[in-house]
């Protein structure tokens, strides 16, 4: 005997009594940048990630945790308040992967879709000065480090810090608050 009810899809009040609730996330003001981000970035790199945004639009997501504290994308979040970007949330449990589907850009005849890709890489680059006081804290936490980086890289980023991309024009910046 077949029910003629339709199956009764799970509301975020029924997943709340399963686990903690999700913060609610509408604006750039709804989510908190790590304190304890590891990259503290350069001028030029936050300079170049901010010029981007404005002409090519965003190109990646940022991660942000069930509070709404952002795991990976701190100074594109940083960037995108500045421009007053409105967000879109996609809600995963990261067994999918998310893709960034942009239809306004073609990369075969498109030079913005090349502009963003190159500066997406460019970017990356650029911005990445490893905070050694940061990461040594992450490994006293134990976070794991060692498949990240091989022991020499680890004893020289405690040494000395790690900057690729990093110029003589380029000095790392504390993160704003």
């Amino acid at each position: 005997m077949t029910s003629s009810t339709p199956p009764r899809r799970s509301s975020r009040s029924d997943r709340s009594t399963r686990a903690p609730a999700v913060t609610a996330l509408t604006t750039t003001a709804d989510l908190i940048a790590d304190p304890q981000n590891a990259n503290r970035g350069t001028p030029r790199g936050r300079a170049l990630l901010g010029q981007s945004l404005r002409e090519c639009g965003a190109g990646r997501s940022i991660l942000a945790d069930r509070e709404g504290r952002v795991i990976a994308g701190n100074k594109t979040l940083e960037a995108a308040t500045a421009l007053r970007l409105p967000i879109r949330v996609i809600e995963t449990t990261g067994e999918e992967l998310v893709v960034v589907h942009r239809t306004d850009l073609d990369l075969t005849r498109d030079p913005r879709a090349r502009q963003l890709a190159l500066a997406d890489n460019r970017v990356a680059e650029l911005d990445l000065v490893w905070d050694p006081a940061v990461m040594k804290q992450h490994l006293a936490d134990g976070v794991v480090l060692d498949h990240l980086w091989a022991d020499t890289e680890l004893e020289q980023l405690f040494r000395e810090g790690i900057h690729p991309g990093v110029t003589d024009d380029d000095r790392a910046v504390s993160p704003r608050a």
